[in-house]
């Protein structure tokens, strides 16, 4: 994302265990945040409808299917109208 709000490694998303995904952030001045909470050190696991703010980008975490959760879709708040 072109954004000076966010750092070149702003933040990594993981596989969990459990076919979910977990993010944690990298050091960074202005963190990474999960519904408006800030994740911790440890990483925070990604439920369905989890917003993540980078800077000031939001992100909506979907999972393809919310009770087996293979996949994982990424969808850019800014750039879709809800």
């Amino acid at each position: 994302m072109d954004d000076p709000s966010i750092a070149d490694l702003h933040a990594r998303l993981h596989p969990a265990e459990n076919g979910r995904f977990w993010i944690r952030d990298e050091d960074t001045v202005s963190g990474t945040w999960v519904n408006y909470e800030p994740v911790t050190s440890d990483g925070t696991i990604l439920q369905h409808g989890d917003i993540i703010h980078l800077g000031r980008i939001s992100l909506c975490i979907t999972y393809s299917d919310v009770n087996f959760i293979p996949k994982l879709k990424v969808i850019n708040l800014e750039e879709t109208q809800l």
